[in-house]
C-alpha cells in the first residue's frame, strides 16, 4: 500500500484536528454569549432601584380584626348605605349599622371616614377602598369606624394597586 504524500499529514488527521477547532471555537462563542448576557443583566438590575416595603398598618387591604364599620348615608340617594355595607362584606370588612347619617350631616365629597385612636389602621385600610375618601380622626375610645358617604361617592372598590403585607 502507498499512500499519496498530502503535506505532511494524513486527511483524516487533518480533519479530526479541524473538528476540534471549530468544536473550541462554538465553545468559545457560546461562553462569550453567556458571558455578555450575565453582564447585561447586571447592568439592568443596577439601573433598577429597589422598591421600598409598604408599611403594613397602612397599606395592607386586609380589615384589622375587631374593627367594625358603620355605614352612614348623608345623600339623597336611597339604600347607597346598603349598596356600601353589602360590598364592604364581600371585601372582607365587618359591618355593624347601616342607616342615614344625622339630620343635617351634608357632604360634597365622596365619602369621611371617622375614626378613633385605636381605629386608625382601620381607617386606613378602608381608606384604600374608598377613592377620595377624606379620613377625620374624633374623639373615640374603641376601634370603631364610622364610613360617611357623601354626594361625591361612586362606590367601594378594591385598590387597583394591592400592596404585599
Amino acid at each position: 500500500m502507498s499512500y499519496a504524500y498530502t503535506g505532511g499529514m494524513p486527511t483524516d488527521r487533518r480533519r479530526r484536528r479541524r473538528a476540534i477547532r471549530l468544536g473550541l471555537l462554538l465553545l468559545l462563542v457560546v461562553l462569550l454569549i453567556f458571558a455578555g448576557l450575565r453582564l447585561l443583566d447586571g447592568i439592568q438590575s443596577a439601573r433598577t432601584p429597589p422598591s421600598a416595603a409598604p408599611s403594613p398598618s397602612s397599606t395592607c387591604l386586609e380589615p384589622p380584626a375587631g374593627v367594625t364599620v358603620d355605614v352612614l348615608n348623608a345623600t339623597t340617594r336611597a339604600g347607597l348605605a346598603g349598596v356600601a355595607a353589602d360590598t364592604l362584606r364581600a371585601q372582607r370588612f365587618e359591618v355593624g349599622t347601616v342607616g342615614n347619617a344625622p339630620a343635617g350631616t351634608k357632604l360634597t365629597g365622596p365619602a369621611e371616614i371617622r375614626h378613633g385612636t385605636k381605629g386608625k389602621d382601620g381607617a386606613a385600610v378602608l381608606a384604600r377602598h374608598v377613592r377620595g375618601a377624606v379620613m377625620v380622626q374624633v374623639d373615640r375610645a374603641d376601634t370603631r369606624i364610622d364610613l360617611v358617604i357623601g354626594e361625591g361617592f361612586d362606590a367601594v372598590t378594591p385598590p387597583a394597586d394591592p400592596p404585599t403585607c
